[in-house]
């Protein structure tokens, strides 16, 4: 529980931190440049291989197990899943990883064609006209239309405390 309570300070300073940076008129910046590593950083975590309920590290050459619905929260045990999805809010905020709203944070992945934007991290504005596709803005606020496969969810909107 108490990583839980650690993880949470940190995400809300990291929100706070967002949130004045998203007032930013349009033209700027839509991540402060702290914000953005930030970000960048909480995406590799949701890959990494430490216990999302009690952060017990995965064992050389072992992978911990991941949600089957989002992909986004590995356990060390189905005790750790079960504590989180009940008591750690997961349940509420667990979607499947394609399952994108409005003001979600994504990160960029797999995009052949302009590679200078993966590993990007951009807020969903919503389905766009095309069917498989979702308008985004960038950091620098540049609406553009991408594949959902092209696509990760980092943050869920409900679970940022500044929307």
């Amino acid at each position: 529980m108490c990583h839980l309570l650690v993880n949470l300070v940190v995400d809300v300073e990291l929100l706070t931190l967002l949130a004045s940076s998203q007032q930013a008129p349009s033209g700027q910046q839509l991540f402060s440049p702290d914000v953005y590593e930030r970000y960048l950083e909480l995406s590799r975590k949701t890959k990494a291989a430490a216990c999302a309920c009690c952060g017990a590290v995965a064992a050389e050459g072992k992978k911990l197990q991941v949600c089957a619905k989002c992909h986004r929260r590995a356990y060390c045990s189905t005790a750790c899943q079960r504590q989180d999805w009940k008591e750690g809010g997961h349940k509420s905020s667990c979607r499947p990883q394609k399952d994108f709203r409005k003001d979600d944070v994504v990160v960029t992945q797999g995009i052949e064609s302009k590679p200078e934007l993966n590993g990007q991290l951009m807020v969903v504005v919503g389905p766009a006209a095309s069917e498989g596709r979702w308008q985004v803005l960038d950091a620098k606020r540049n609406n553009m239309s991408l594949l959902a496969d092209k696509l990760r969810l980092v943050v869920p909107v409900d679970e940022r405390v500044d929307s």
